[in-house]
C-alpha cells in the first residue's frame, strides 16, 4: 500500500507565482540590499519549491495538526508514497507551466535521494508537453490508450457512486448507455475518462443523449466549457469562450462535410480546411 497524495498543478503554479511576487516585492522595498538572498525554501529560480506546497496543503486539509516539510521527509523516508501531480496542461501561462515543469524533475531529485519507495506522476492531456519534463530521463512516457468495453463500464460504476445516484437512477442510466455506445459518435466520446465523464454528465442530466453527431458534440463544447469556466479554473476570456461555441458548429460540419466526401470520392485526403 502506497501513501496517495493529489496536487492540482494549477493550483500550485497560482500558489508559488502570487508568493514569489509577494517575496520579490519585499525584495524590492528593502533599502539596507541591493540584492535579497532567496530563502532555502524556494529554487534557484525564485520558484516555491513543490515540498512547501505539500507540506501547505496537508497541513490545511489534514486537522489541527500542522505538517512541514521536514514531516514530509520523514514520511518520505519511511513509507511508500504516490505522489501524483495533475493538470499539467491546465497552467494556462507557459512561463508557469514550464517553471512548473522544471519543479518537478528537480522535486524528483531530491525527494528521490532519501525517499524509501515514491512513485512520481505527472498527468497532462496530449500535445501539452514541456521540454524539462521530456527530456528528463527520469520521467517515462505512458500514453493512455482508449477504455475497452469492460473499463468504461467499471468507470461508469464508479461515476454513479462518487455522484451518489441511487440504484434506480445509476441502472437507468447503465441501460441508457448500453442502448447508445454502438453508435460511432458515443463511441468516440467514451474512450477516454474525461470524455467519459462528461459524456455520463449530460446523460443523466437529460436523461438520455442526441441521435445526432453535431448536436452532440456542441453539449459537450458547452459542458467542457462551463466545466473550465468555474470560479477556480477562469483561465479563458469571455471573448474566447463565445468564439469557441460560435465556431464549433462550423469546425464540425466542415470536418464531417469534408470526411463523407473523401468516403463517396475515395481519393487521397487534402487539407480539412483552407485558407480560402
Amino acid at each position: 500500500m502506497r501513501v496517495p497524495i493529489r496536487l492540482d498543478l494549477r493550483d500550485y503554479a497560482q500558489w508559488a507565482s502570487s508568493t514569489a511576487a509577494a517575496v520579490e516585492a519585499k525584495s524590492a522595498v528593502a533599502k539596507k540590499q541591493a540584492r535579497t538572498a532567496v530563502p532555502s525554501r524556494f529554487g534557484n529560480d525564485g520558484w516555491p519549491q513543490l515540498e512547501r506546497y505539500i507540506a501547505d496543503q496537508i497541513g490545511k486539509n489534514g486537522g489541527a495538526r500542522k505538517f512541514r516539510v521536514d514531516d514530509l521527509s520523514t514520511l518520505l523516508a519511511t513509507e511508500p508514497v504516490l505522489l501524483a501531480l495533475d493538470g499539467l496542461d491546465e497552467v494556462a501561462n507557459l512561463k508557469h507551466r514550464d517553471r512548473v515543469a522544471s519543479e518537478i524533475v528537480r522535486t524528483g531529485v531530491r525527494l528521490g535521494a532519501d525517499a524509501h519507495n515514491l512513485v512520481i506522476v505527472v498527468a497532462t492531456r496530449p500535445g501539452m508537453t514541456t521540454s524539462p519534463l521530456w527530456s528528463s530521463t527520469e520521467f517515462p512516457v505512458f500514453h493512455l490508450q482508449k477504455l475497452t468495453a469492460g473499463l468504461r463500464l467499471q468507470y461508469l460504476q464508479r461515476w454513479t457512486m462518487v455522484a451518489e445516484l441511487t440504484q434506480e437512477t445509476a441502472g437507468k442510466l447503465l441501460r441508457t448507455f448500453l442502448e447508445h455506445e454502438s453508435l460511432p459518435h458515443i463511441r468516440d466520446l467514451a474512450s477516454y475518462p474525461m470524455q467519459l465523464a462528461i459524456l455520463l454528465h449530460l446523460l443523466h442530466r437529460r436523461g438520455l443523449l442526441p441521435q445526432q453527431r453535431t448536436e452532440l458534440y456542441s453539449e459537450y463544447v458547452q459542458t467542457f466549457l462551463d466545466r473550465e469556466q468555474t470560479e477556480e479554473r477562469n483561465h479563458f476570456s469571455r471573448r474566447t469562450v463565445m468564439s469557441s461555441r460560435t465556431s464549433t458548429p462550423f469546425l464540425g460540419g466542415t470536418f464531417s462535410n469534408r470526411l463523407r466526401a473523401l468516403a463517396a470520392l475515395a481519393i487521397s485526403p487534402g487539407p480539412i480546411l483552407s485558407s480560402s
